[in-house]
């Protein structure tokens, strides 16, 4: 069920921002496609700034959503949904062949478009997802990091212990903040259905921190 309501969200962000505009001329620039609420964006260490529709986000940006702030960065078909309460950087130097984005805290859904070869990354504090193309929504909080796979697989490494393990389509995988667990996964029906310490799915389909 989480599944396909990640799905829907995505088929709705679609048809928000339309047709995919082209890439622009530097390939590790995006574009805000929508945004509501606050989001702020900070550039090579200038304070936050509020963030609006069609401006773009270059190498060295750190864009956050405040309580009510959501927003979808595009760049061609790749897509980055943002939720309330979030906060990711693009890093000033990017891969050659590839991009490398950093998720300090909080909710995110990335749409990929496939590679030859594995060439998006996503880190938080705890784990490295690394994609050739694929839909996948990444979590983390004081507890840890995790990732739920909607389509595709993902390879997530403990950043920590350097363990690593692959993630299917309808599996999370976790990474806790303690040392020495390696990389947890497990089937989504497990995870959608929590543990009633706050982990696991919510009703907007997100997946909880690393705490099992």
């Amino acid at each position: 069920m989480h599944r396909a309501l990640l799905l829907a969200i995505l088929a709705l962000f679609a048809l928000a921002v339309g047709p995919a505009s082209p890439r622009a001329a530097d390939p590790a620039t995006w574009l805000v496609a929508t945004s509501s609420g606050g989001v702020l964006v900070a550039n090579d260490g200038i304070d936050l700034v509020s963030l609006h529709e069609g401006q773009e986000v270059r190498p060295g940006s750190r864009i956050r959503t405040l309580d009510d702030g959501r927003a979808v960065l595009r760049r061609g078909d790749d897509l980055i949904t943002l939720w309330p309460n979030s906060e990711i950087v693009i890093p000033p130097t990017q891969p050659e062949f590839g991009t490398r984005l950093m998720q300090t805290i909080g909710d995110a859904l990335y749409k990929v478009t496939r590679g030859a070869a594995p060439h998006f990354e996503v880190d938080t504090p705890y784990l490295a997802a690394v994609v050739k193309g694929t839909t996948f929504a990444v979590s983390s909080d004081a507890s840890g990091s995790a990732v739920r796979v909607v389509e595709g697989r993902v390879s997530v490494r403990n950043v920590g212990d350097g363990q690593a393990s692959f993630v299917g389509a309808g599996q999370v995988g976790r990474v806790r903040a303690a040392r020495g667990f390696g990389v947890q996964v497990e089937a989504d029906d497990a995870a959608s259905g929590g543990n009633g310490n706050g982990h696991g799915s919510n009703a907007n389909g997100r997946v909880g921190g690393g705490e099992p």
